[in-house]
């Protein structure tokens, strides 16, 4: 979803609009008022992040998201891994896909290296290094 469409801008108005979002540097949090207005959230099973998200992107983003989940903290280089999900480092569509993932903060881009992020493990299903 993007940023300046209708639909996110739907979605926002809301908690914006009670002081719930913190909005400042291209990024979004609660305020100590949305922490609150949120009340207790259990925290999720181990392994339920990753599954939401494979069910969100689709099968090309999970295959990736599949393959940099498994040598998790360690980077691969991204000739390795487009060999690894049966793409082309240099098609198109497997450069959608890890825009996709990096969009949402899934991956870290560092040059030729990738990496899955941390947003994948927030329920601890495998500790971050």
């Amino acid at each position: 979803m993007k940023r300046t469409g209708g639909t996110w801008a739907n979605y926002v108005s809301l908690p914006r609009n009670a002081g719930y979002l913190d909005e400042r540097d291209d990024t979004v949090g609660l305020t100590p008022a949305g922490v609150a207005s949120a009340g207790n959230v259990d925290k999720p099973l181990p392994g339920t992040v990753i599954t939401q998200w494979r069910e969100a992107l689709g099968s090309g983003p999970s295959k990736i998201i599949d393959v940099l989940v498994e040598p998790y903290p360690r980077q691969l280089h991204r000739a390795n891994l487009a060999d690894r999900v049966n793409m082309t480092a240099t098609g198109g569509a497997f450069a959608n896909y890890l825009s996709l993932l990096k969009t949402n903060g899934l991956v870290e881009v560092s040059g030729r290296k990738i990496k899955a992020s941390e947003t994948l493990f927030l329920d601890a299903g495998k500790q971050a290094a």
